[in-house]
Parts: structure tokens; C-alpha cells; sequence
């Protein structure tokens, strides 16, 4: 169900006089907010940025007016979230967080509050550092280097030798005469297509 607007805020106008605007309560102002930008979120942001906004951030500042939302009822905010039976992880309350700044940054533009509760230090949940694994004492370092010798102690595939590289499918049916060519040492060689060499042929031809 849409909320009225509440609230009154001072503004100035053009000709110097005080005019009160009335200013929206979050769900009513939240509830603009997405109609605005919703198109300008990829399908997966929209859905990360809902849930944010319907599951946490309403059922706590629906009926709040925007000025009514303090650096105090931000924190409050924070506070009630870490005290759930079921607590958001940090990252995900601060993504909530970071919403709702963006949210509130948009009634800053429009001078319906005068400025974001959200931007001030203090109002994020301190996220833990990942854990990373150091060798610490002699027996991890120990481990590790003998883990290092089985690897290096492993038989390894030889390398191709440079007689082998240069040993060709075309020598290879006649043998490429290299003894330490690892595909041609000690292998059988038939003659060549027709059954005869061409020195067999030449011999042929003069009766020799």
C-alpha cells in the first residue's frame, strides 16, 4: 500500500521566502526512487537491489519521514541488524547500507533533507580481513620442502632433442643417418616406393 507524504521542510524560493515542502516518508520517496532507476540496473542488480530494499530496508524505515532519519536511526539500523537471531553477514548489512545512502542521496538533490545520514565514518559494519595461510614455524617449512623434493624426484618426460626436431617424415623413410636421433636409432628401414634405391637404379641402368 502507497503511504502519504508527511512532514513539512523549510525551503527557500526564488523570491527569498520560506516555503514548506512536504516531505515523503522513505517508503513513498524509496518507492519513486525505483520507478526512476529500475531500467538503469542489469536484471541481477535488480533483484539484489529489491531484496535489499523490501526484506530489510522498509520494514524498518517505511513510515519514517526522510528528515526523520538521522546518523542516530542509521545506526540504530546497524545495531538492530547485528542483534537478529539470524544476523546478515557484515558485507551484506553494509550493502543495505550503501542502498539506502543512494536512496537518501537522491533527496539531498531535491533539498528534501539537507544532507545524507549515511556518508559520515562510523556507518558500516567493520567487515573481517580474508584469512590467508603463512608458514609460521620450522616443521611447515620442513613439510613443504619435502613435498617439493618428492615432486622434483619424479621421472620426468625427456625432451626432444634437437637431432629429433630435425628429423623429418621425408628422412625418416630413408633414415636420417643421426645415431642419436631417438626415432631413428635402431629402427628397420624398407626401400623406398618401386623397390629400389636410386643408386640401385643408376647401377641398373650402366650393367654395373
Amino acid at each position: 500500500m502507497r503511504h502519504g507524504r508527511r512532514g513539512a521542510q523549510p525551503v527557500e524560493t526564488a523570491h527569498g521566502g520560506p516555503v514548506e515542502v512536504e516531505v515523503p516518508t522513505f517508503h513513498v520517496f524509496s518507492e519513486e526512487w525505483w520507478l526512476r532507476n529500475e531500467k538503469r540496473f542489469a536484471t541481477k542488480t535488480r533483484t539484489d537491489y529489491r531484496w535489499r530494499l523490501e526484506a530489510h530496508l522498509l520494514p524498518y524505515f517505511a513510515e519514517l519521514c526522510l528528515d526523520a532519519i538521522t546518523f542516530d536511526t542509521v545506526e540504530r539500523y546497524i545495531a538492530a541488524k547485528l542483534a537478529e537471531d539470524k544476523p546478515l553477514s557484515p558485507r551484506s548489512i553494509n550493502m543495505t547500507v550503501i542502498l539506502l545512502g543512494a536512496i537518501l542521496e537522491g533527496a539531498v538533490e531535491r533539498e528534501l533533507i539537507a544532507r545524507n545520514p549515511t556518508k559520515r565514518k562510523g556507518r558500516r559494519v567493520r567487515e573481517r580481513a580474508p584469512s590467508r595461510s603463512y608458514l609460521e614455524t620450522a616443521e611447515q617449512i620442513a613439510a613443504l620442502l619435502d613435498a617439493a623434493g618428492e615432486w622434483t624426484a619424479r621421472p620426468q618426460r625427456s625432451a626432444v632433442t634437437s637431432s629429433d626436431a630435425r628429423c623429418s617424415p621425408r628422412s625418416r623413410s630413408r633414415g636420417c643417418g643421426s645415431a642419436s636421433c631417438a626415432r631413428c636409432a635402431g629402427a628397420t628401414w624398407t626401400s623406398p616406393p618401386g623397390g629400389c634405391t636410386p643408386a640401385l637404379r643408376q647401377r641398373r641402368a650402366t650393367g654395373s
